[in-house]
């Protein structure tokens, strides 16, 4: 009885195990959906804060992009596809996993880039920086998203 008992607990504690892990990537999945709804509003913003001649805004907008590229690839672990989760998330991906990568990083310098514009004020540079980065954001977006 004991070994049947104790059998029963080890395939509870992997099934826990499991289903820990499946609500750990959805969770993963949840918070990278909400950076780029986060990244695409900031994008937009930024277009109405050159208008208006906001640079620090746009600064400051430009910084939360450029931390998030760089987090961005931690957030496509194996197991957070579109095989498994509902994602616009390409399986190039995982594919290609040092190209996205590659691409993130691209997207963190132009983001950093354009925070510097910003801070210096050069409405040229501020200008061609927000089109430098949306171009990085595209070249990602052509590979590895629906």
């Amino acid at each position: 009885m004991f070994k049947r008992l104790s059998a029963s607990l080890l395939i509870l504690a992997i099934g826990a195990s499991a289903s820990v892990t499946a609500s750990a990537q959805s969770d993963l999945v949840a918070a990278r959906k909400a950076n780029f709804k986060q990244t695409g509003i900031a994008m937009r913003q930024m277009r109405g804060q050159f208008s208006g001649g906001d640079y620090e805004a746009i600064a400051a907008s430009a910084l939360k992009i450029a931390a998030w590229a760089e987090q961005m690839p931690e957030f496509f672990p194996a197991g957070t596809g579109p095989d498994t989760h509902q994602t616009d998330a390409l399986p190039s991906i995982w594919e290609r996993f040092d190209s996205f990568t590659a691409l993130a990083q691209d997207n963190q310098k132009a983001a950093l880039s354009l925070a510097n514009a910003a801070k210096d004020g050069d409405g040229n540079a501020i200008m061609a920086g927000m089109q430098a980065l949306g171009k990085t954001c595209g070249a990602c977006h052509s590979q590895f998203r629906k």
